[in-house]
């Protein structure tokens, strides 16, 4: 896992980063009216792969896209208070929220069995 770097003093910032193994142009923008942080990633030579997408608390921010250039893996949203809100404010993203990309091989298949079992609770058999 890798977690991305983050300049939310700035409300647009972009950056070269090495994901995967290859190279993309990442870009963040912060649009006031809808307060919410956005969400890009290019080719190097700014080729878009994913425009726009708004940065939402556990969520994967390219799970619509199809594009066979993007990084295999996820670039998933991470609330560290636990409390799963949203963005709220500029100053959320890189405070509270991060965005972290995982490669495939680090993501447990959607068949796999947890490792623990849901019991009811006061059920009797």
């Amino acid at each position: 896992m890798k977690q991305l770097p983050l300049f939310p003093a700035s409300s647009r910032f972009a950056y070269s980063d090495t994901i995967g193994g290859s190279e993309y142009w990442l870009e963040f923008r912060w649009v006031e009216r809808a307060a919410s942080w956005y969400f890009s990633i290019s080719m190097p030579d700014r080729t878009p792969l994913v425009s726009g997408a708004r940065i939402v608390t556990t969520w994967n921010l390219t799970k619509r896209a199809k594009d066979e250039r993007l990084p295999d893996g996820m670039f998933y949203v991470v609330d560290v208070s636990g409390t799963g809100r949203d963005i709220e404010k500029q100053s959320d993203l890189g405070s509270r929220v991060f965005v972290v990309f995982i490669p495939a091989d680090e993501i447990a298949p959607k068949d796999a069995r947890p490792a623990f079992q849901v019991v009811e609770i006061g059920r009797t058999e």
